[in-house]
């Protein structure tokens, strides 16, 4: 495979765009229209790239797999499944990667899930470097916002399907409620939880999307997992994301997870285009409860 970076892709439409000296890559509002498209499901992947993920993971049958060989297929398989579906043209995918030594890295823009089935090899995910979660999370949800306003148009239908994977808390060491960015810790790390509540907030309340799901899959490696755990509880209550499930770094885990994943992004692109507009979040609630066995019990006093 090739080393990590960009997706290569020929797609016709692409276009970069630019919000708070921020740069990304989407398929044009022209191309969109050009289509005949008038509803589309945009789905962020966050990739936690850091160097944790390199470790060795045992499956059932006593195999050694690395926790970044896990992630890449199931990227491969979710990318798989939305492109060949009947609906691969109307669901978009953007891809990042992050740690502290590519900081935020745009793996591929949005772009249709039935494009990216073509791409013959998904770069590899190098890890390395520490965790800048709050900066990964901030930025693309600041991304999608920015351009879910660009493309759309009067009678268009928009939904957003959020999914951040991470086995660590965010070591950049900020504080839940400091307001202003810290420029003194790296050059280009600035997002703190607070940024990152509002920015969910913002792309939840996009007056143009119907509707958006925001999703944190805890990898637990067993090493810390009691300080994980108290972690995600804390990330999830001070950034405002609804949905967290935690699963063992298992292949088997993996794969449920993967289903959970590629379920949530049909639901989410399937009601969209049906002519009845049910709310997604019941639906995900309904299929969540299907994969309870992979979610701990958060309580908010641990």
């Amino acid at each position: 495979m090739s080393t990590q970076g960009k997706i290569n892709l020929s797609v016709d439409g692409l276009q970069q765009f630019s919000t708070n000296g921020k740069t990304y890559t989407g398929l044009s509002k022209d191309e969109i229209i050009n289509s005949g498209i008038n509803e589309l499901t945009c789905v962020s992947f966050i990739l936690d790239v850091t160097g944790s993920t390199i470790m060795n993971i045992t499956d059932a049958e006593g195999q050694t797999h690395k926790m970044r060989d896990l992630m890449e297929k199931a990227l491969a398989l979710n990318i798989e499944r939305a492109g060949e579906s009947d609906r691969g043209d109307n669901i978009l995918f953007r891809i990042v990667l992050f740690s502290y030594d590519i900081g935020v890295m745009e793996m591929c823009g949005f772009v249709p899930a039935s494009d990216l089935i073509m791409v013959e090899t998904i770069p590899r995910l190098v890890a390395s470097g520490g965790t800048n979660l709050y900066d990964a999370v901030g930025v693309s949800c600041e991304i999608a916002n920015d351009y879910i306003a660009r493309i759309y148009t009067s009678g268009m239908k928009i939904n957003h399907n959020l999914n951040i994977m991470t086995d660590g808390r965010d070591t950049t060491f900020r504080y839940y409620d400091e307001e202003t960015p810290i420029l003194d810790w790296s050059e280009g790390y600035e997002y703190t939880v607070d940024h990152v509540r509002r920015a969910i907030h913002a792309l939840e309340s996009n007056p143009y999307v119907l509707e958006s799901i925001t999703t944190l899959f805890g990898i637990d490696d067993s090493k810390n997992s009691e300080t994980f755990s108290k972690f995600l509880v804390d990330f999830r209550n001070h950034a405002g994301i609804e949905n967290v499930l935690k699963f063992d770094a298992t292949p088997e885990a993996w794969f449920e997870a993967n289903e959970f994943v590629s379920n949530s992004i049909q639901i989410s692109s399937n009601k969209i285009g049906g002519d009845a507009q049910k709310d997604i979040k019941d639906t995900f609630g309904d299929l969540s409860d299907e994969f309870q066995d992979l979610a701990d019990e958060f309580d908010a006093d641990i």
